[in-house]
């Protein structure tokens, strides 16, 4: 999206912080980059899922995905997630 729309766009519309945001963008375009990237997620702590919602799309280096429609009044831990989703066997 920071490509297209521009980083203080961006960071404005997902809301993440822009210093972080230009961070990972620049990882992204160094050379093997890519795998660095997939990384980052930001999330405010305090999100109001109950009153909209969200999805949550994942994908790793082997084209595998995961896609979870969040709607629940406690969200799950989204770190543990992630990282059950990127590292199975950890």
């Amino acid at each position: 999206m920071a490509g297209i729309y521009g980083l203080h766009r961006t960071a404005r519309a997902l809301p993440v912080e822009y210093y972080s945001l230009k961070k990972q963008v620049e990882l992204a375009a160094a050379p093997g980059g890519h795998q660095r990237a997939t990384a980052f997620i930001e999330l405010p702590p305090s999100m109001p899922i109950e009153s909209c919602g969200f999805t949550l799309e994942l994908e790793d280096a082997d084209g595998s995905k995961m896609r979870v429609d969040l709607k629940a009044a406690t969200p799950p831990d989204l770190a543990a997630l992630c990282r059950s989703f990127w590292n199975p066997a950890s």
